[in-house]
């Protein structure tokens, strides 16, 4: 028996944090995807979006709260959705379509009533009512007991939780209260077999079992009981309800999740409990524009692959959705030309007679067009015409397809890359533009020289867009196509595009025209930068390159275009200033800026209505800047104004115009250009 509340060995949890060094890694860090969150937490990164927190009344953000802390630590938070309460009560967001998965994690206050009396209780009664499954893991002893204004509602029998306020506040005098599982298969098996009752130093002592369910056709499977050294039975603190509608709820009593350990554990359980038997989303893969096509030789070394989300494939074998035994990652990206795939393939220890991907590309209509592709390891290429998405069996085989791809070959690995032009669908194709789609499968069939072993199931197909349910034919997910994230020539945009959707609009006017940018009127706010913003705070080191040309010029001093760098979005950041005939660098922190008579830099330009452009790096507190090629500024931000140096950030393009001003900034982007440097 275990000695320290609510810890005990996990084989699972210690692995991710010797692996990941508590920082784990995401699809899209690079060219490795050997070891990350889609496999420690499998498979509910596959439902990234479409898990809900559920808002509470008494902490505004549960980020904060343990759960919260632990959702982040693992990298996970940005697979849930923060809900607020408008959102929760609106049924067109908070839906089990959209949100299969609901998690209360509030205390002992909730939402009951927002607007209208108990539409809370009704967003959460539907969501049930359609299938939807909610973990109840609170922070406090008895959740639902009390509304937003902390009057008496004790409503968890209305979600199918009976909860009994137990006559316990810690262990009997002269006995030793112990957890155990309960032994039954559908017990998750990585919960704790023992666990010892808490101190009253360690965790709040306040017993609230779960003693049964509420309502007719329900089935009530408890998961972990109390008992003491004589064999007595004080109830469950933690079980699940399975509801007439399908739905589940899942309720942990909340010292149970005390210690870190246990409830890393009990939270992992619970959230792959409730996605068990699940569909997952069509899933979405985000082909991103490049100026600079890769150069198809299977190296996969170009910037852009490091830049693009990376499609995971999955395994169904036996019904059950499960991490691929030899994982398999696709990458893509776009020009005006032609597709491009970037591949790469774990390969077995023992020998492959043949190791396969294919790849399904078609139209976003059930009549659309498409082309059926298989590419080996030994870079053997088939490809097939779809004259329809409902009639695949009807492919034909191109003789001499127009397809390029180039395989590499590594140890435990093999890379691939394919050039498919736009025209190998035929001469109907559409030049694609930003926010386009298209449908997309990807499989992987390996199959072993040998046929010993386990090497049938070595031979089951991996699959990108998996699909559990027998009878539907969706076995489709979605390629979109998307702005390069760090670089943008204005191409590809749709007509009367303004940018936003792909650049964060916080003052001004905007507009894509003639394959640019045009940018008029952003407010001269020195203390809060606002404009055209890209990035976010994950930007750290970093250089920018803008080309851009001054239509007009307010008649302000400081009117004209300003550039951003480690910028957020409440206006902190450093800035280039570009005025009549002076250029000034600026800082500002915590919504302090300097002014003209303190600024990290300063000296004179000539504008002109030519093209110019300017160039800014950031690295740790060091700021360069070029323009025109002509050296401007090599400053060190040493705690100027006692203020700490910026050191992460996004990048903010600004027309500015004074308040006071007469006329109109107005300034022309032809190319953002930003290179990432290496953590």
């Amino acid at each position: 028996m275990l000695t320290t509340l609510c810890c005990w060995t996990s084989a699972s949890v210690q692995a991710m944090d010797s692996n990941n060094g508590g920082n784990n890694g995401s699809s899209n860090d690079g060219y490795d995807d050997s070891n990350d969150t889609f496999v420690d937490f499998f498979p509910i990164p596959l439902f990234s979006g479409r898990i809900a927190i559920l808002p509470d009344p008494a902490q505004p953000d549960l980020r904060n709260t343990r759960i919260g802390q632990t959702l982040a630590a693992w990298q996970m938070d940005r697979h849930v959705v923060y809900l607020t309460p408008e959102q929760m009560i609106d049924p067109s967001f908070f839906n089990a379509k959209n949100f299969p998965v609901a998690l209360y994690l509030g205390g002992e206050r909730y939402w009951q009533t927002v607007r209208d009396a108990e539409d809370g209780d009704a967003a959460l009664q539907r969501h049930l009512d359609d299938g939807g499954r909610l973990l109840v893991l609170p922070y406090g002893p008895l959740p639902f007991f009390y509304d937003q204004k902390n009057a008496h509602a004790a409503s968890a029998g209305k979600f199918g939780m009976r909860l009994g306020v137990g006559n316990l506040q810690g262990a009997p005098e002269g006995r030793t209260l112990t957890f155990h599982r309960i032994e039954d298969p559908t017990v998750p098996d990585s919960l704790p077999e023992t666990l010892r009752f808490p101190m009253p130093y360690e965790a709040d002592q306040r017993w609230r079992p779960i003693s049964g369910t509420v309502g007719e056709g329900t089935v009530y499977r408890p998961w972990i009981a109390l008992h003491d050294d004589t064999g007595r039975t004080y109830g469950h603190g933690a079980a699940a309800i399975e509801l007439a509608s399908g739905a589940r709820v899942v309720y942990v009593w909340c010292s149970l999740m005390a210690c870190d350990q246990t409830r890393q554990t009990i939270l992992l359980a619970t959230l792959r409990y409730a996605v068990e038997g699940l569909d997952p989303p069509r899933p979405q893969l985000a082909c991103l524009r490049t100026t600079e096509p890769p150069i198809v030789d299977g190296k996969l070394d170009e910037p852009i692959w490091r830049a693009a989300p990376a499609a995971r494939l999955v395994n169904t074998s036996g019904s059950r959705l499960r991490p691929t035994r030899y994982p398999t990652t696709v990458r893509a990206c776009w020009d005006d030309s032609a597709i491009y795939l970037a591949v790469r393939c774990q390969t077995p220890s023992r020998q492959a007679e043949r190791d396969v991907v294919e790849v399904w590309m078609a139209g976003d209509t059930d009549t659309s067009p498409g082309l059926h592709l298989t590419l080996d390891a030994e870079n053997r290429i088939e490809v097939r015409t779809v004259a329809a998405v409902d009639d695949v069996a009807t492919a034909s085989p191109i003789a001499d397809p127009p397809i390029h791809s180039a395989v590499r070959r590594h140890a435990g690995h093999w890379t691939a890359e394919i050039a498919i032009p736009l025209d190998a669908y035929g001469p109907s194709m559409e030049p694609l533009r930003f926010g386009d789609h298209q449908r997309l499968q990807v499989a992987r069939r390996i199959q072993l020289a040998d046929t010993t072993s386990d090497a049938a199931s070595d031979r089951e197909p991996d699959v990108w867009a998996p699909s559990l349910d027998s009878s539907s034919d969706d076995y489709w997910g979605t390629l979109l196509f998307d702005v390069h994230p760090w670089s943008d020539d204005f191409t590809g945009y749709p007509p009367e595009a303004d940018g936003s959707g792909w650049w964060t609009c916080l003052g001004g006017t905007w507009r894509i025209e003639q394959d640019t940018l045009l940018g008029q009127d952003v407010s001269g706010d020195w203390s809060r930068l606002q404009g055209a913003m890209r990035g976010d705070d994950q930007w750290r080191d970093y250089s920018m390159e803008v080309r851009f040309r001054i239509e007009n010029r307010g008649s302000a001093p400081h009117d004209g275009p300003w550039f951003g760098v480690r910028c957020s979005s409440d206006g902190d950041g450093y800035v280039l200033q570009l005025g009549a005939n002076t250029w000034q660098l600026h800082k500002t922190v915590f919504g302090v800026a300097t002014r003209g008579h303190n600024s990290l830099a300063q000296g004179s330009w000539i504008p002109s209505d030519t093209w110019h452009t300017v160039r800014l790096e950031v690295d740790g507190n060091r700021l360069q800047g070029v323009l025109d090629d002509q050296p401007l500024f090599d400053v060190i931000d040493d705690a100027h104004l006692d203020l700490p140096s910026r050191r992460r950030g996004g990048i903010v393009l600004a027309p500015a115009r004074s308040a006071r001003s007469k006329g109109n900034t107005i300034i022309r982007y032809d190319r953002v250009t930003v290179n990432l440097k290496e953590d």
